[in-house]
């Protein structure tokens, strides 16, 4: 498939100037889609969502998008002929019954415990925001008093005729809705009379459409990746890809890159962050893929690996390792320097963060192996005069030393001093997107994390 669409989306036919991510307009792009095939390829496609074999000889099909077809249409089709089928990114309903949906805070926490389940490299944040839209749209929903299907597809042949009605939805399906579709629009009002919903995951459905090698089926195919509704394991095709999407089109293929490079997997992602956590005791606890300013052309992928990131482990790493300042791998970074406070209990102070400026690291270092007496928990106000003493050696911008010292004569809880140091291997994404596949990038990437880690002497167990 050429795409085209990925580089630039409005050049896929379905993508429109403005909001395109309406799922009404899915399901737009899936009838256009069915309505182009011959057939043969339509009734092939039906045989899948109906799991029952349909004949092609006479096929004839006819679409409504947005609109009820006249009762007597409908009637005309065996009560035993109607069905559902439902299509979400998981091809389920949400788990919880009508009587939850009243209660919107049972319903959020039900589907953010279900979410967080189904997705478990999602981060709190994006959970979040899954729970909070789909409570919006079920009390929009319930306030308008129910809903009329996505689309309605009569099928006629030889043999028979079926109706098959379409709902979808970006998040999982509720199934109050669909069995409000089977009463008021299959009108299979009686237990007996009702089919059994039929559940389709987006990428079944890709799959389905793309085997008819049309034009159009891999533009519709290619329309589902741009909106979000199909990912891209190719992290080199993820790289090419359009600018507003590149980076969740990366942070998926990252995902599946990271699982593979370590047998025991990812343990955390967030919207720009595939992490691996380590020994949560060593001087490095953690290995995070990131994926910098994609949204920019001079985007950037990242491996970022923070030593001593605690005062205890800072103290070790300077009194027993020597740290290198240069690499012969190309993407191994000249490290900088990341020093902040700490709270005793382990939280970071954000204000006190100052990277990358003047004192070049390689001063930076020695200081901390000659100062190591420093390297002890402090009241806020022995912090705060240290500080003060780091600026006035010029080791530490004037201005922001004074507005820490400030904040911190104002605190009660003891402080640690943690000297951390940052190593990046980094890649851009065009260098990326010239990669053959996945491989090459993991290739470059083992290459470059084996010889920072040999010189760090530092070993991963399950490390490929």
């Amino acid at each position: 498939m050429d795409y085209k669409g990925l580089k630039d989306r409005h050049l896929n036919i379905f993508c429109v100037y403005g909001v395109d991510h309406l799922e009404n307009n899915i399901t737009k792009a899936f009838i256009n889609t069915l309505d182009s095939l011959n057939p043969s390829n339509q009734a092939k496609i039906y045989s899948v969502l109906l799991n029952a074999f349909i004949n092609s000889e006479n096929l004839k099909s006819t679409f409504y998008l947005q609109q009820r077809p006249d009762k007597e249409l409908i009637e005309s089709v065996l009560i035993q002929h109607r069905y559902v089928v439902g299509i979400s990114p998981t091809g389920k309903c949400w788990g919880y019954s009508y009587e939850d949906t009243q209660d919107e805070e049972k319903l959020k926490v039900e589907i953010t415990n279900q979410w967080r389940l189904e997705h478990q490299e999602s981060s709190d944040e994006e959970i979040e925001d899954v729970a909070l839209n789909v409570v919006k749209e079920i009390r929009e929903r319930r306030s308008n008093k129910g809903s009329i299907p996505d689309a309605w597809i009569f099928i006629s042949n030889l043999d028979s005729k079926y109706l098959i009605i379409i709902e979808n939805k970006l998040y999982n399906l509720d199934p109050d809705q669909i069995n409000n579709h089977i009463e008021k629009s299959l009108l299979q009002v009686n237990k007996e009379d009702k089919n059994e919903p039929k559940y389709f995951t987006f990428k079944q459905i890709s799959e389905m459409i793309s085997r008819s090698n049309t034009f159009l089926a891999d533009q519709f195919v290619e329309y589902l990746t741009i909106l979000g509704y199909l990912n891209l394991d190719s992290l080199p095709l993820a790289c090419s890809a359009d600018k507003d999407i590149r980076e969740r089109l990366a942070v998926h293929a990252g995902t599946i890159i990271m699982n593979d490079i370590f047998k025991s997997g990812v343990d955390r992602r967030s919207r720009s962050t595939v992490r691996k956590h380590l020994n949560k005791n060593s001087y490095l606890r953690e290995i995070n893929l990131c994926f910098g300013s994609c949204t920019s052309e001079e985007s950037i992928i990242y491996l970022s690996l923070a030593l001593g990131p605690t005062m205890s482990s800072a103290k070790w790493m300077f009194n027993n390792i020597s740290l290198p300042v240069s690499f012969n791998d190309k993407h191994i970074n000249k490290p900088f320097s990341s020093f902040h406070l700490q709270y005793n209990r382990g939280k970071n102070i954000s204000k006190s963060y100052i990277r990358n400026w003047s004192w070049e690291v390689s001063d930076y270092i020695e200081y901390w192996k000659n100062h190591q007496s420093n390297l002890r928990l402090m009241t806020t106000e022995e912090a705060a005069s240290f500080i003060e003493a780091l600026s006035f050696d010029g080791k530490f911008p004037l201005e922001q030393a004074n507005d820490l010292s400030t904040y911190l004569k104002s605190r009660k809880n003891p402080i640690n001093i943690v000297p951390e140091i940052v190593y990046e291997i980094s890649w851009t994404c065009e260098e990326i997107s010239k990669m053959k596949d996945n491989a090459e990038f993991v290739a470059s990437l083992k290459n470059a994390l084996t010889e920072f880690l040999n010189s760090i002497n530092y070993s991963i167990e399950g490390f490929n």
